[in-house]
């Protein structure tokens, strides 16, 4: 799927995983001053993606300006929670992280890469995607909206300290 005539998006290969685990410490840097709790394990990132790259319950897109990857896009695949029915889903498509640098924002980057992990949920026959995007990223909660996706479920952290009783 092409963006720009020298950029496209493909599937992430091994070759890919260095590049993409930078990305992922990029896309960290930004996020823990939106309000993320959980640290940033590198090292397992690139071992988490090589797993990720050979397993056909994830969908793993990179973003590929000229022969450089400068953006990544991961789903995955969920079976539906039991307890639920979802219109007869039995698969329910995680978007897991869509990452393009800033300078490369407002390009049509990000919105080609959700298309196309939309389009390969949709080959795999699921038809609800779902997400979560940090309470303090206003610009990938806009992004998301704009996309058509809506906020339905809020995800509350609290940290037990050792002291605090009832």
């Amino acid at each position: 799927m092409s963006t720009e005539p020298n950029v496209s998006i493909r599937s992430m290969s091994s070759d890919d995983l260095d590049t993409v685990a930078d990305l992922y410490r990029e896309m960290y840097r930004e996020q823990s001053g939106m309000g993320m709790v959980m640290s940033f394990q590198e090292e397992a990132v690139r071992d988490l993606l090589e797993v990720q790259v050979k397993s056909r319950f994830f969908i793993s897109l990179v973003l590929v300006d000229g022969d450089r990857v400068t953006g990544f896009a991961v789903g995955s695949m969920m079976k539906t929670p039991t307890k639920y029915k979802l219109e007869g889903q039995a698969l329910l498509g995680f978007i897991q992280d869509v990452y393009v640098p800033p300078l490369a924002r407002k390009s049509g980057a990000g919105r080609a890469l959700v298309a196309a992990l939309e389009a390969a949920f949709r080959a795999q026959g699921i038809s609800y995607v779902e997400l979560h995007v940090l309470e303090g990223n206003e610009i990938g909660q806009a992004f998301w909206q704009s996309r058509g996706y809506q906020p339905v479920l809020r995800v509350l952290y609290k940290h037990l300290d050792e002291g605090e009783s009832m």
